[in-house]
């Protein structure tokens, strides 16, 4: 497969996109269903330990989700400490897991807030839940509070990654492109208009990925919206109603080889981080 290119007006050839102005470590033997064709870590450790994911130098970090679990009664392992490692990973077969919220749902992506799209963050306290009976069958054999924390994320190529005003980048075959709002993951916060293209050299679809939207509501107005169209016709409008609490998903795929994209930020704060994968 050739690769593609993202460009001024942004290009994906072989892809090639471009745009312009105008250590507690554990990796887990689970299957995960992966968006995007990048390194799939995941980190892990107990309640009243620390977690923090990291990558490689000249890599950023793309947090897919993050789980609490509760082992078994029978498990002999303690909710507060424990010296046996097991009992900080996650084992889907014989666990209690739930994707982790917190009452205040405010701090819910504490941990998504800290590290996406960054090289290493800063650890964080490994957070608890009370476990609830729609979780797991026979919730009653399990600890009553979850015990550890698990968070899987991807690691990128920082070579791979464009922030607009200005954008060129080729990936090679196999890998992906992505665009981020400016100052991201800070927050586009002046007025501004960008456009980009996307062309890929060789046959095959694009799937574009929604890694993180967090758009602008002002007096009922979404501040920030991508046009994202493909030569066959077909648009689609990512605005606030596609706000996704990091929860990476698909928002427009096309067989087409030749994609514009335009971000419009018209007044407050928006940011964004989306993904160009080749089917």
């Amino acid at each position: 497969m050739v690769p593609v290119s993202l460009g001024q007006q942004p290009t994906l050839v072989p892809w090639r996109l471009s745009a312009a102005m105008k250590r507690m470590v554990s990796l887990v033997n689970t299957v995960q269903s992966q968006n995007l064709p990048e390194r799939f870590i995941n980190v892990s450790a107990c309640y009243s330990k620390r977690i923090g994911p990291s990558c490689f130098s000249g890599e950023v970090i793309a947090i897919d989700a993050v789980y609490v679990g509760a082992k078994k009664l029978s498990s002999s392992c303690q909710l507060v400490t424990s010296l046996n490692q097991v009992c900080c990973e996650r084992d889907t077969d014989n666990d209690c897991i739930t994707t982790y919220l917190n009452e205040h749902n405010n701090l819910t992506y504490t941990y998504h807030d800290e590290c996406i799209g960054q090289e290493v963050c800063s650890s964080q306290p490994v957070q608890w839940m009370t476990v609830a009976p729609d979780w797991c069958t026979n919730h009653t054999q399990y600890l009553p509070n979850t015990n550890y924390m698990v968070i899987d994320y991807y690691c990128i190529n920082k070579t791979n990654v464009g922030v607009l005003p200005s954008v060129s980048l080729v990936a090679s075959a196999g890998s992906a492109l992505y665009l981020q709002g400016q100052q991201y993951p800070g927050y586009m916060t002046q007025a501004t208009y960008s456009s980009c293209s996307l062309k890929s050299s060789c046959g095959g679809g694009v799937s574009i990925q929604a890694i993180h939207i967090e758009f602008d509501m002002n007096d009922g107005i979404c501040q920030q919206e991508i046009t994202i169209s493909d030569t066959s016709g077909h648009t689609r409008v990512i605005t606030c109603d596609d706000n996704n609490n990091y929860n990476i998903s698909e928002v427009f795929t096309t067989s087409s080889h030749n994609i514009t994209i335009n971000v419009c930020s018209r007044h407050g704060n928006g940011k964004f981080w989306i993904g160009f994968v080749r089917k």
